[in-house]
């Protein structure tokens, strides 16, 4: 059976064995999972999203527009291909593509400069180059990839967009990095302009390109400030509100004759043309509101004057109303030819984390466009999503002798900016060699009481372990001030884990803020030790700089462990290992989430940091050890911000898989190269996919395919068997599922550019 499944597996995913040497990137897993309800997840371990940047570009050159999304939570980087047939919305996460992309930070969108079919990069350089700015990418396809290269500028100290203000002299296209601009080509000449805000101000600029007027090889990008109140109105610098001026020839500035305070910088813009007139019209987001406004371009393509607003838009259906500082994206979502609306937070702290992406279908026509408001969880509501931050650790909860997950997050946001936070329980209801899940608890054990009211707990993690010497698995979870609860597990070994009162600050143990334990006896003595993660760097006793990582010596007895607080007393430390994991990006904030795994009495650390994992070897509980570092960038994951590793061999394969939480409160599993030995291995590599489109998908008798290129399908049911085979040709085709049970299949496409695979639900009426 394990020999039959690694089989399946390896060619329903197209893996195959590369040799290895030194480091490798790892790649995404996935295992099928289940919502409270029983649901099947579209996209259970992608990795949560937060504050969604909506882009798209054809991965596959199947001639149909794919969905690039970027988190500015972390800066992470999603591929979904679109499957979708027309008017259907239908995603597939294709993780393969996003190691195409350079690292990329604040704000991103994907536009063709240079008309050549292929979507280039524009994004931020506050936080890669220094400036703030605008960066370029220019993209070329490589065989089946397309790579970016870094326009570079010929003269100037930075590879940025720049502005000629006066003749000859030149100044960089000013963009702060927590605003959105609008790239586009807002004087219909064919090359592509910036509007954005001004610096400190309330009024719009229109950067505009000369290239197309000036005869210029595509990405020369001379650029001239043409207007420095695009619009003629102006935004408060108090509040979202925006005035209008009556005259289409004079700025709202001059009405006011000068007297304008100064904004804050914050605002988000998005033009298109919603009326079909020809002229640009604008939807605007800001820092301090939670809707966004649209302005209505009473005007022309070479003067635009806004002298209608809704500023509850869309004040026809269902208004945009999310907390706070929105963004929208403009893309064809569900394949109709029209372009829909989608929404989403702008800001990564302290506003709405879970139902954040507002979709609003296009019901429009040709002279209008006319949002309809379709969910509230584009793509989120099919991952396993806990808000903010997420810490998985491993344990079989029920006994059945397969590993489950319990999930820390560090917040649900509530409105008036309440956090919730929570422990989740995911259970394993696979097989020892197939892993699947079902998420069966969302405040287990009623861990939410804990975060409210004033001087509520949150930014849970959990860890187990056994702390009594009764042979089960207790419970421990750090939390935000550092400390611990703690929870006896009363069941008995082999019994499904039973928890009576929950205690807090358990035997007084801190790691200052924000505590990330784990339980394992480090000196081999016979008890149980505790190691603690915290967010903070830790000091000596003389003040220096000495790592991130607690160590508390367990100095009681097998039925009655004993901690000292006093981190310094007897082999307790505030300098476990003398490893400093600090990141130049965020200074004293470490977020060290230590997990500890034994290779056959070798004990190794796979270190979560702010911005990868660390595998730390030499682990010794005696004081002033300094571990060494096996890998500085274990499975060189994209994962963004607060990696929480959680390892173990889910498929009894000999091989460890990594469960990484991220601070969008999601998970991604990947497979690592390490054997349950500590020994390395290859890792899988992708074989290239093939474009393939199902629909509809379930279905109870015929499903419609849609390929580039000719090629073969093959379903199998859950335990292997071949049950259809069919070769189809490219473009559109059918096959009969008349004759199959109600039930998931499983099925692989290939062709001459490579394969593509997934499930197809069979259901009867």
């Amino acid at each position: 059976m394990k020999n039959s499944f690694i089989l399946l597996l390896s060619l329903l995913t197209g893996v195959f064995i590369v040799p290895s040497y030194g480091q490798q990137r790892f790649t995404p897993l996935q295992y099928p999972c289940n919502d409270l309800d029983g649901n099947p997840l579209d996209f259970p371990f992608v990795g949560g999203l937060n504050n969604a940047q909506y882009s798209t570009i054809d991965y596959n050159s199947d001639g149909i527009e794919d969905l690039f999304v970027f988190d500015r939570a972390g800066n992470s980087i999603y591929c979904f291909e679109n499957t979708g047939a027309s008017g259907e919305i239908s995603y597939k996460h294709s993780p393969e593509y996003e190691t195409w992309f350079p690292p990329l930070a604040d704000w991103v969108l994907l536009r063709d400069f240079d008309g050549d079919g292929l979507t280039d990069i524009w994004a931020s350089s506050s936080n890669t180059q220094g400036p703030a700015g605008v960066e370029v990418y220019h993209a070329s396809r490589n065989g089946n990839k397309i790579t970016f290269e870094r326009i570079k500028h010929p003269s100037e100290d930075y590879d940025i967009l720049y502005y000629e203000y006066t003749p000859g002299k030149f100044s960089n296209i000013q963009i702060d990095a927590p605003d959105y601009p609008s790239i586009d080509d807002i004087d219909g000449d064919g090359d592509l302009d910036i509007i954005t805000f001004e610096p400190l101000g309330g009024y719009v600029y229109y950067f505009k390109n000369l290239d197309k007027e000036e005869g210029n090889p595509p990405g020369t990008f001379h650029f001239v400030l043409e207007d420095e109140c695009w619009g003629k109105f102006w935004e408060s610098g108090l509040s979202e509100d925006i005035s209008l001026s009556p005259d289409s020839t004079k700025c709202f500035e001059e009405l006011r004759k000068g007297k304008v305070e100064t904004r804050h910088s914050g605002s988000t813009l998005l033009t298109f043309d919603a009326d079909n007139d020809g002229d640009k019209d604008i939807l605007i987001g800001d820092l301090s509101s939670n809707h966004i406004n649209f302005l209505t371009n009473g005007g022309s393509i070479k003067n635009a004057w806004m002298n209608k607003q809704d500023v509850r838009f869309p004040s026809y259906d269902k208004p945009v109303k999310l907390d706070l500082f929105l963004t929208p994206f403009l893309l064809d979502v569900n394949n109709d030819g029209w372009k829909d609306l989608l929404v989403g937070v702008n800001i990564p702290r302290g506003v709405e984390n879970k139902t954040a992406s507002w979709l609003y279908v296009n019901k429009g026509n040709s002279s209008k466009m006319q949002f309809s408001f379709s969910q509230e969880d584009f793509l989120v509501g099919q991952m396993i999503d806990l808000g903010a931050g997420a810490r998985p650790f491993f344990v079989d909860y029920n006994a059945d002798g397969l590993l489950d997950i319990v999930v820390g997050n560090d917040h649900y946001y509530q409105p008036g900016g309440i956090r919730r936070a929570t422990l989740t329980l995911i259970e394993n209801i696979g097989t020892e060699n197939n892993p699947a899940f079902k998420i069966v608890d969302k405040n287990w054990l009623n861990f939410s009481k804990f975060s409210e009211g004033n001087i509520g707990k949150w930014n849970y993690a959990p860890a187990f372990g056994d702390l009594d010497g009764d042979g089960d698995m207790d419970l421990l979870v750090g939390e935000i001030d550092g400390y611990l609860f703690f929870g006896e597990n009363t069941a008995g070994q082999g019994q499904p884990m039973q928890f009576g009162t929950i205690s807090y600050k358990f035997m007084g143990l801190s790691a200052r803020r924000s505590s990330v334990p784990f339980i394992i006896d480090v000196d081999r003595d016979g008890l149980n030790d505790i190691v603690l993660g915290t967010r903070q760097a830790t000091n000596d006793q003389d003040g220096n700089a000495c790592g991130n990582f607690y160590f508390f010596h367990n100095t009681g007895t097998k039925e009655s462990p004993m901690f000292d607080a006093d981190p310094n007393a007897g082999l307790n430390t505030s300098c476990f290992g003398h490893v400093i994991l600090q990141d130049r990006r965020y200074g004293g904030r470490v977020y060290s989430a230590p997990y500890l795994y034994d290779h056959q009495g070798t004990l190794r650390m796979y270190a979560g940091t702010n911005s990868g994992i660390k595998v730390l070897g030499d682990i010794s509980a005696t004081k002033g050890k300094t571990f060494s570092i096996l890998d500085d960038n274990f499975g060189h994951l994209k994962e963004g911000d607060r990696l929480m590793p959680a390892l173990a061999d889910i498929d009894n394969d000999g091989v460890l898989e990594i469960l990484v939480g991220n601070i969008r409160g999601g998970l991604r599993f990947y497979k690592t190269n390490t054997k349950t030995d500590g020994s390395m291995v290859a890792v899988r590599t992708p074989a290239p996919r093939a474009s393939l489109s199902i629909s509809p998908n379930p279905s109870s008798d015929v499903i419609h395919l849609h390929v580039s290129k000719k090629g073969v399908i093959t379903l199998f049911d859950m335990q292997g068997r071949i049950c259809k085979h069919q070769v189809i040709g490219s473009g559109y085709s059918s096959m009969d599922i008349s004759m199959l049970s109600k039930g998931i299949y499983l099925y692989k496409f290939t062709s001459a550019t490579g394969f593509s695979s997934g499930k197809i639900a069979v259901a009867r009426r």
